[in-house]
């Protein structure tokens, strides 16, 4: 049937992009990487290591390598390819933060999590809503099956996802 052809070419798509996607980012800090890279205090960091880092991206879970730097002299440690794409790694890319925001604002939490995993093909406890926790009296955090709870979602930010009229006025 034509949704069978669907469901079958979405996934095959969605390997494709997870795999692409991770490739490309590898790719893209070894096209840049530097045995030393400037640091904020002004002095020069050196390249410590190449590690790896997971991100959660409309495609799933994304693995990719990226270069450790250093700095001696105020002893600061960064990846240089997750600052330059405002990557986290263990979170959502800011893609999936936003489609995970408008999931939760515009239907009911389980709702969303139902469409997340229909038409994403994510499903794995990583990706699946346990709870979503006030934050005081601005944001929401947002508890996953793992346990993981990263991100804080303050209510403008929530509100400016939203499509309704109401929200787009605050």
């Amino acid at each position: 049937s034509s949704d069978e052809l669907e469901q079958g070419l979405r996934e095959a798509l969605q390997s494709i992009g997870q795999a692409s996607l991770g490739q490309l980012l590898t790719l893209k800090d070894e096209h840049t990487q530097a045995v030393q890279e400037a640091c904020s205090c002004g002095q020069t960091a050196r390249r410590i290591s190449r590690r790896e880092g997971k991100i959660l991206s409309v495609f799933g879970w994304i693995t990719y390598r990226r270069s450790y730097y250093g700095c001696p002299h105020c002893h600061r440690c960064w990846y240089a390819l997750d600052e330059r794409e405002h990557l986290r790694a263990g979170s959502a890319s800011s893609g999936m933060s936003r489609l995970l925001g408008v999931a939760g604002v515009t239907v009911s939490f389980e709702e969303a999590q139902r469409h997340i995993q229909e038409y994403l093909r994510v499903d794995d406890a990583s990706t699946r809503l346990s709870n979503v926790v006030a934050v005081g009296s601005y944001a929401l955090t947002i508890v996953w099956e793992d346990g993981h709870d990263y991100g804080i979602y303050n209510w403008h930010f929530l509100r400016k996802l939203c499509p309704c009229a109401e929200c787009r006025k605050k």
